[in-house]
């Protein structure tokens, strides 16, 4: 059973908060708040690499199991895709109970760990340590979580989805977190795949009018009905030949 009670946060700072979510949230009502702070890039070798394996996810791909974030130090969760060039990975799950932007994870080089925040989510992020199923909601509804840290093998949960964390300091995945070798088939993906230069629609455009002429038979048989009509007219004598009536 889930909690609702926050668990033991770290030490507030400045660069931990996160516009997001979908309704605006509560951090003003907390005493002093502060403007958002970027991340500041880290380099792909200075920290452990965090991947996420799924262990229950009715709104992603059943062949898609694992989320490699292997070079990026944040990355975020939500229902919607990312927005047209943004740099910064998402993993989208289309589930009613995860927010149009519901989480980041982050790598907190003050700290030297993998942390996570709910943006301000409605229905929450929970985590909790190995098989325990009692995990512990970040924050109240609609409210900015503070930071919360992550562990190897802790439960991430988000709406219907949960990952297993995996976070390796030498940077060596296991067995568990391993691509299958066949390729990006059983990778989660980071980034939206829709194309933003206007092909798509034009593909779009062009396949209904493929549609389109496969209903056009009728039209087309009396275009052709009429041509044949006028070509018989502009004979000499401007008549019909005689045809039967069993004709």
């Amino acid at each position: 059973m889930r909690s609702d009670v926050s668990g033991n946060s770290p030490t507030y700072h400045p660069s931990y908060e996160f516009p997001g979510g979908d309704e605006i949230h509560e951090i003003s009502s907390r005493p002093g708040t502060h403007t958002h702070t970027e991340l500041t890039p880290t380099p792909a070798n200075d920290f452990p690499i965090c991947r996420l394996v799924i262990q229950e996810g009715r709104f992603i791909a059943k062949k898609c199991r694992l989320a490699v974030i292997d070079g990026y130090s944040e990355v975020q969760f939500g229902r919607d895709a990312s927005p047209p060039g943004a740099g910064t990975p998402r993993i989208r799950l289309k589930d009613m109970e995860v927010s149009k932007l519901h989480a980041t994870l982050f790598w907190d080089a003050e700290r030297a760990e993998w942390a996570v925040v709910d943006m301000g989510s409605k229905h929450g992020t929970f985590v909790g340590s190995g098989e325990d199923t009692n995990r512990v909601r970040l924050s109240a509804s609609r409210v900015a979580s503070m930071p919360k840290r992550l562990k190897h093998l802790d439960r991430l949960s988000l709406g219907g989805t949960t990952f297993v964390v995996h976070i390796h300091e030498n940077r060596l995945p296991c067995s568990e977190c391993s691509a299958s070798g066949q390729g990006s088939d059983d990778l989660i993906p980071l980034f939206s795949h829709q194309r933003d230069d206007g092909t798509a629609a034009q593909d779009e455009r062009s396949r209904k009018r493929r549609a389109d002429s496969s209903n056009d038979a009728p039209r087309n048989a009396k275009r052709a009905l009429a041509s044949l009509k006028h070509r018989l007219l502009r004979r000499p004598g401007g008549v019909f030949p005689a045809v039967s009536p069993h004709d």
